[in-house]
């Protein structure tokens, strides 16, 4: 009686629902991926690598030289479809203004004063986004501000020459 209720399993049925489970993750990653737009995520990604790099060089130097703000450019630029005019670089010390006078560095923070960054690409979305993680939702050439800030002190002393 045991037997009509719970047949006897034939052989090979947790390899088959095993291919199943993988096949249904792979559709359901390929149709999030069509429907989502996933660059957000990558640009994020980007910008918080660029902004660690770049805040390590601000330390040394004690605020934004042209240099670093023209690595910015150049690093963000490797990435695909970057538009230079949509990103906003914002820094406490800045070499903007800056007497063409090396010697003149009165722009720039000394030892221990604090200094900070903050990256801003502004992304029009092509495709769906993810809300949250439960709605989907389109972008009509509304622009998603990505930010990434960064405080941190200036190792940079001062050398004073007689």
């Amino acid at each position: 009686m045991l037997r009509k209720v719970f047949p006897k399993r034939k052989k090979g049925f947790v390899e088959t629902m095993l291919g199943s489970l993988i096949a249904i993750f792979v559709l359901l990653v390929v149709t999030f991926t069509a429907i989502v737009d996933i660059k957000p995520f990558y640009i994020n990604l980007q910008l918080h690598q660029v902004d660690r790099q770049v805040s390590l060089r601000m330390e040394t130097d004690g605020g934004l030289t042209d240099d670093t703000r023209q690595y910015i450019v150049d690093s963000l630029s490797k990435m695909n479809g970057f538009d230079a005019s949509k990103l906003e670089i914002k820094a406490s010390n800045t070499a903007e203004n800056h007497s063409p006078n090396p010697t003149d560095d009165t722009n720039f923070a000394n030892y221990g004063e604090p200094i900070s960054l903050t990256l801003t690409y502004n992304y029009t979305p092509k495709k769906h986004h993810l809300v949250g993680w439960t709605q989907v939702t389109t972008e009509n050439g509304n622009v998603i501000p990505i930010t990434v800030h960064w405080d941190t002190t200036s190792k940079r002393i001062r050398t004073i020459t007689h």
